[in-house]
């Protein structure tokens, strides 16, 4: 099927046809995968439902300006990038996971709350320490006002701790609560929920779905959701869909400049749910770039690996394409970044044929990583969950921007490792057993 797909996208030039066809085949995945097995919720569902909500409504909706703007040819070459090089991904997956091969994996981790919790109230604490005043400013001065604020290295080394605290306090805490009673649960609850309300406050959107879909995921496994807590999660989402255009424009105006009735007035029931993120047109000035410049031949895809190295030490280290790209069209603010999809690299590096190329074997790797992650979610209480569940947040958000979510998982595993190291344990469960109640 998805072969079929890609093969569509060599013959059909028109991008909106390439959309239409790749969001047919997105939607017909779904259901094939949620018929495969009803019970498991897989991180192929997060990337399907990424690029329904992230590309196909612009890809659709903005064909006309994006050609006016950039031209009909780079609109076309740009989605046509985007749709086959997501059914290579599709195509790989399904090459390298087989439902049938998941077994629960053996040895399962446990956890002490009694180590835990020292540990979840000093990230917690972080957390409020360092957001709170955050939130003061951009209540009155927004995002130039947050820039500002974050010029030295060492606030910059702050504000990155407390994004990895507001994600991994309340998935580990909502794991513990599940398996707690008492003034732990509720202590465990209360610690979840300020985060996350501290997380809603702050609109700062990726933060709000690494954190909350990677909780839900920590209390959901390996049972599915019952009709009640399904539709309690669907509630939520739909509260943070219609809240996240006015966490946007707080973040940028400031909140105080932020008007709620005018912003859902001037706003369609559509616009609530979809996310308007401008990936593709944002892929299209990749085109119009190698046009003019040529390609890159690797050295885009390859700055996410020096990432890590201070600017200070190294001060022409490059940046990465979300940075550097919407500065070749124009002038924009200091703290502005696009998200040319997750084609935006790989494009600009090997040009169509070979992003799609790149992203098939990215495909096959991630039917392994699906293996493992299946295999993790199948007991029950494996503490090994805490590593996986942000991986499902992360794969929706890959989908707009895989730069921002490899280095948000890579901050969030190491976190919630040093978690596991200090509060973990391993249990050689006998034959027969289910491995413990998870906490001792």
């Amino acid at each position: 099927m998805f072969g079929a797909g890609l093969l569509a996208c060599t013959v059909v030039s028109d991008g909106s046809v390439c959309h239409a066809i790749g969001a047919a085949l997105t939607a017909l995945a779904l259901v094939l995968y949620a018929l495969d097995d009803p019970r498991a919720f897989r991180l192929v569902l997060m990337w399907c439902f990424g690029f329904l909500l992230i590309i196909t409504p612009e890809g659709l909706s903005d064909a006309t300006i994006i050609s006016h703007i950039y031209g009909p040819a780079a609109y076309d070459i740009a989605s046509r990038c985007i749709v086959a090089s997501h059914l290579a991904v599709l195509l790989g997956h399904d090459l390298t996971f087989r439902e049938q091969d998941v077994a629960p994996a053996s040895g399962p981790w446990l956890m002490s709350v009694r180590v835990a919790t020292p540990l979840l109230l000093l990230g917690w604490l972080m957390t409020v320490l360092y957001v709170m005043p955050s939130i003061l400013v951009a209540y009155s001065g927004g995002r130039a006002a947050l820039e500002v604020r974050t010029t030295s290295a060492l606030t910059a080394i702050a504000e990155g701790l407390a994004l990895t605290t507001r994600i991994v306090v309340p998935i580990v805490a909502v794991w513990i609560a599940k398996r707690a009673r008492g003034l732990t649960r509720t202590l465990m609850l209360v610690m979840a929920a300020s985060v996350l309300l501290l997380a809603i406050v702050a609109g700062v959107r990726f933060v709000l779905l690494f954190s909350v879909v990677g909780a839900a995921i920590a209390w959901m496994v390996p049972r599915p959701p019952s009709r009640r807590t399904f539709a309690a999660l669907l509630g939520v989402a739909l509260a943070l869909a219609v809240t996240s255009r006015v966490l946007s424009e707080s973040r940028t105006f400031g909140i105080q400049n932020a008007s709620v009735s005018d912003i859902i007035q001037e706003t369609s029931p559509a616009d609530f749910v979809v996310m308007s993120e401008k990936s593709v047109r944002s892929m299209a000035q990749a085109v119009v770039f190698t046009n003019r410049h040529g390609f890159t031949d690797g050295r885009s895809s390859a700055a996410v690996l020096v990432f890590w190295i201070p600017r200070a030490l190294w001060p022409d280290k490059p940046t990465l394409i979300g940075y550097w790209l919407p500065r070749e069209f124009g002038r924009v603010d200091a703290g502005f970044s696009a998200a040319p999809a997750f084609t935006g690299s790989t494009f600009v590096d090997f040009g169509l044929w070979g992003s799609v190329l790149a992203w098939f074997f990215g495909g096959l790797l991630f039917g392994l990583l699906e293996r493992f992650v299946a295999r993790i979610c199948a007991n029950e209480n494996d503490a090994r969950v805490l590593l996986v569940a942000p991986l499902y947040g992360g794969t929706f958000f890959a989908v707009r921007s895989p730069d921002t979510s490899v280095l948000i998982l890579v901050g969030v595993i190491v976190s919630t490792l040093i978690v596991l190291v200090f509060a973990g344990y391993r249990r050689i469960a006998s034959r027969g057993s289910s491995g413990g109640a998870g906490l001792p």
